[in-house]
């Protein structure tokens, strides 16, 4: 035998290749590449072909590319007819002495190229930023007034200002999340959550419910995005009910998935940012902040067996704060605990006070008094924001007592 003719020969591959083979036609849809001549093989000999890959769907070739590593394996099978004419012959024979033969094999040994580079890619990605973390915003350093039960605390349209980078580029957003988590959660468990959209090589946005009429500074080239329900992130709850959290968690994660085409791969290095929180604190509709302030110490033989109708006191009170507030008395006894059955006359404290006459009146049968406790009751207002340095001061504190003593003879 001199050789072999084979025809009809099809060999399978992966589908959805971009294949470039000068001896036959690739079918994308089956895999199928279709040799468009017969192949004449010397007996014993090994014949190659080479398919030059330049682009793979990879969902179609069931390839996968995740997390910067493309995979790609196939199994590689070949049809065909092995086919003996005269002119395979070395001699001339008789036809039934074919009959004898037990039979004609080739083996089709394929590989794949070790060197595979992948330059460009087509498909749904999603902007990894791990990479990117924060430190959740304390707010343990704020005054004892503003944590305290009853106290609800809005915030006077808060600003978060966030810069991030866009390595990338080429017509590609970085497409991420912006989230605000307060602990304890919201009272009425919102989430805080705006859209992250980069498209130049560096941004600078500021979120917040209403553009600032200026920037917090070194922010003045911010891009303002809308944050509609951001003043409500200090009102959180707890076991003691709605009070400030302890806490903001701020976080940046990936966004929805985006198509890209012809996307030229590479090392494009990491996504960098970093962050303000600037949150002017005022209160919320209906609430108020109390000022507590004890006097105490007074009990003592003599002093327990007066009955007391009356208790007259002035002070000096100078307030920070822009807005006016109630001030009202209360006796106590030795263990701190409010005596009943009295009437208060509380006063007035305006904004922003300086040595303002304090005036308050305590009426009623007072026993075994101790001392009293001061409590000034500030109302919401529309005014300018709180600040952590607004104080109310008592000075000059005086009491004056009415009432009969009572002792044995």
């Amino acid at each position: 035998m001199k050789n072999y003719d084979l025809e009809n020969l099809v060999v399978h591959l992966p589908k959805g290749l971009k294949l470039k083979f000068d001896l036959g036609e690739y079918n994308p849809e089956t895999g199928d590449v279709t040799f468009y001549d017969k192949l004449v093989l010397d007996e014993g000999a090994a014949m190659n072909f080479t398919f030059l890959v330049e682009g793979v769907d990879v969902k179609a070739a069931g390839a996968t590319l995740e997390n910067h590593k493309f995979s790609f394996n196939t199994v590689c099978v070949a049809t065909g007819h092995l086919s003996i004419y005269r002119h395979n012959l070395m001699e001339v024979i008789n036809a039934h002495k074919l009959l004898d033969v037990d039979g004609i094999g080739y083996t089709l040994t394929a590989s794949m190229s070790n060197d595979m580079a992948v330059k460009t890619f087509s498909g749904k990605v999603k902007y990894d930023v791990d990479d990117i973390h924060i430190d959740a915003v304390k707010l343990d350093n704020l005054p004892d007034f503003l944590l305290q039960d009853g106290t609800s605390i809005g915030v006077a349209n808060p600003q978060v200002y966030l810069s991030i980078t866009n390595p990338i580029q080429q017509g590609v957003k970085l497409n991420a999340q912006l989230e605000l988590e307060p602990t304890p959660a919201n009272a009425e468990g919102k989430e805080f959550t705006a859209g992250i959209e980069a498209d130049a090589a560096e941004n600078m946005f500021c979120y917040s419910p209403q553009k600032p009429a200026s920037y917090y500074p070194g922010w003045e080239n911010a891009e303002y995005k809308e944050f509609a329900n951001l003043s409500e992130i200090l009102k959180s709850k707890d076991a003691k009910g709605e009070r400030m959290p302890k806490s903001i968690d701020i976080k940046v994660s990936a966004g929805v998935d985006q198509y890209l085409d012809h996307f030229n791969l590479g090392n494009y290095g990491k996504v960098h940012g970093n962050y303000t929180f600037f949150a002017p604190l005022q209160m919320t509709e209906g609430s108020y902040l109390a000022y507590a302030d004890t006097i105490n110490g007074w009990s003592d033989e003599d002093l327990n067996k007066l009955t007391i109708t009356s208790l007259d006191i002035t002070a000096k009170v100078s307030s920070d704060l822009p807005a006016d507030a109630t001030c009202d008395v209360y006796p106590i006894d030795v263990n701190g605990k409010k005596l009943e059955g009295v009437t208060v006359e509380g006063a007035d404290i305006p904004a922003n006070a300086k040595n303002h006459d304090f005036h308050a009146v305590v009426k009623g049968t007072i026993k075994k008094i101790d001392g009293i406790i001061l409590k000034a009751h500030v109302k919401a207002h529309d005014g300018e924001p709180l600040s952590p340095t607004m104080t109310i001061k008592l000075t000059d504190t005086k009491v004056k007592v009415s009432g009969y003593y009572d002792d044995e003879l």
